[in-house]
This record gives C-alpha cells, structure tokens and sequence, in this order.
C-alpha cells in the first residue's frame, strides 16, 4: 500500500503518471489527468505505445505534449487554474 501512495503523490506533484512495462510486459504508457470545471480529475488522456517504439526516452520526448492536450481538453470543459483556491 505504502508504495501505491508514493506513486500517486509522484503523479500529483508531477502532474502526470507513467507505466513502464508494469500492467503489460511490452507495454509503455504516459497519463496526465483531465479535470472538471470544479476542478477535480474527472478522467485523464493516456498514450501508449509497444516498448520498442515507445521507449522510455520517448516518453520523456512526449511528456509535455500529453500534459499540454490535457490541460486543453481540461479548459475546454471549463476548468481554470487561475480560479482555483490557492492557485
């Protein structure tokens, strides 16, 4: 248990997850959360890719534009950073 909180508190502070051959032997995945007007994840856009093209080097290349899609589909449904408590 105690390792599942410190991978969602690294998530949360980093604002996006990855899974390096964890949930499938071959398989990379990057997820970054996609939240409400309120706020509050609601879902998350995740880009997955067979190891051999989606190595961890190519995650790190791809990080940034799968948090930037996340961040535009989240202010498309109405969430603001700028009018959050404590923004």
């Amino acid at each position: 248990m105690r390792r599942l909180e410190e991978e969602l508190d690294a998530a949360q502070r980093l604002g996006y997850a990855v899974v390096a051959e964890e949930y499938e032997e071959g398989l990379n995945s990057i997820a970054a959360p996609i939240r409400d007007y309120a706020g509050m994840p609601s879902a998350a856009l995740s880009v997955s890719g067979p190891v051999y093209r989606f190595s961890e080097e190519r995650m790190r290349d791809v990080v940034s534009d799968v948090i930037a899609a996340a961040a535009e589909i989240s202010e498309r449904m109405g969430y603001r950073e700028e009018f959050m408590p404590g923004a």
